[in-house]
């Protein structure tokens, strides 16, 4: 069941019994009226679900035509292209573009001709199967299952609404579990002899803002999406309010994000190195060469990546310079909340995320005042 705008009205799209109904609310599509039509959604979906539905109780002027019970096109690609444009506006741009640049190259040329009712579980564990032995064509390596399990998550999605919907009889996806996943998010630091390395290998331009990730702990998209205003040199206190994702300034997630931090001398160094390069001339305040703001993918290809090669350094990627930023400040003892604030995350995160540190650190004292004690 989808709703969807037409000419400035909400509409509600759903099937009952073995037709499709694609009927106005009457209602302008206002953000207010929005919410009012998911509410009758809901309801329609829990009376649908209790076998208690009727569609005269909802909809009493319909009345059965030829024109509302043509079947419509039922294969796979058509009901995943309605099911992405309806989910369009409720998620991150970041989110739509994944999922459908996935299904295009991954799924569409697989099944995207097959009727959903004439897909099984079995079709859709070969999908993921053709999925895993065909890798990653375009750069040569092998897909990770975490890759497999991020490619099919919106397949599954499609056929659980459709089932919740009443549109298909059996959810073919039901039994299509995770494949087991190896944790790519480890947390790598950077030693501080790695760092210098590091920093003697970046592109001049581009050095600042690489000094500012592991100074500040800041996510690079965070970083990117600095202006100068955000910036007071006096109060030597930094405003972090938007981040910057696909060439657009976005709004942070959490309440933790948006804060306000101390600038920090090595971030403060960072950011007088950057001053002297680009402030006055653009807004914000880590730009490329011609002005433009940084992109993460853009910098990671064509700066960090090769810095790391030159430097005869691992591969990790730009967000370790976070993980580095907050293993450092656990090290040294610094208060936690402070570390908190200033990487824009919570103080129950951070215990979650680093307890490994915590906890080499609570030993590390442990054994520290026994080796006193015996003096």
């Amino acid at each position: 069941m989808r709703i969807w705008t037409r000419n400035g009205l909400i509409y509600l799209d759903f099937r009952y019994r073995d037709h499709r109904l694609r009927t106005t609310t009457g209602m302008a599509a206002t953000e207010e009226n929005i919410k009012l039509a998911k509410d009758w959604v809901a309801a329609i979906r829990r009376e649908i679900k209790l076998g208690v539905f009727r569609l005269e109780n909802h909809f009493p002027d319909y009345r059965p035509s030829h024109e509302r019970t043509i079947e419509r096109d039922e294969r796979f690609t058509k009901i995943a292209n309605e099911w992405l444009e309806s989910h369009k506006q409720t998620w991150a741009e970041w989110t739509y573009l994944k999922f459908k640049a996935d299904l295009e190259a991954r799924v569409f040329p697989k099944i995207g001709s097959r009727h959903v009712k004439e897909i099984t579980g079995k079709d859709l564990r070969l999908l993921r199967e053709a999925i895993l032995a065909e890798g990653r064509i375009i750069g040569g390596d092998k897909l990770s299952n975490r890759s497999v399990n991020r490619i099919m998550q919106p397949v599954k999605a499609i056929f659980n609404e459709l089932f919740a919907d009443g549109e298909i009889t059996t959810n073919p996806a039901i039994r299509i579990g995770k494949l087991k996943e190896k944790r790519i998010a480890e947390i790598d630091p950077f030693s501080d002899e790695e760092i210098k390395i590091l920093l003697k290998k970046i592109l001049p331009w581009y050095r600042p803002y690489t000094e500012f990730l592991f100074e500040s702990g800041f996510r690079p998209n965070e970083a990117m999406g600095l202006k100068w205003p955000n910036l007071n040199f006096v109060t030597s206190v930094l405003s972090v309010r938007h981040g910057r994702v696909l060439g657009k300034d976005k709004n942070l997630k959490t309440e933790a994000a948006i804060r306000d931090v101390d600038m920090t001398a090595g971030m403060m160094k960072a950011l007088k190195k950057q001053k002297a390069l680009s402030y006055l001339a653009h807004s914000y305040v880590f730009v490329t060469e011609t002005g433009q703001p940084l992109d993460i993918n853009n910098f990671r290809y064509r700066i960090w990546e090769p810095a790391l090669k030159k430097a005869e350094l691992k591969y990790r990627y730009p967000y370790q310079a976070r993980h580095t930023f907050a293993t450092k400040n656990i090290r040294e003892s610094r208060d936690p909340l402070w570390i908190a604030n200033q990487m824009g995350t919570s103080l129950e995160m951070l215990f979650n995320v680093y307890a490994v540190y915590f906890r080499k650190k609570r030993i590390f004292r442990v054994e520290q005042r026994r080796s006193d004690s015996k003096r």
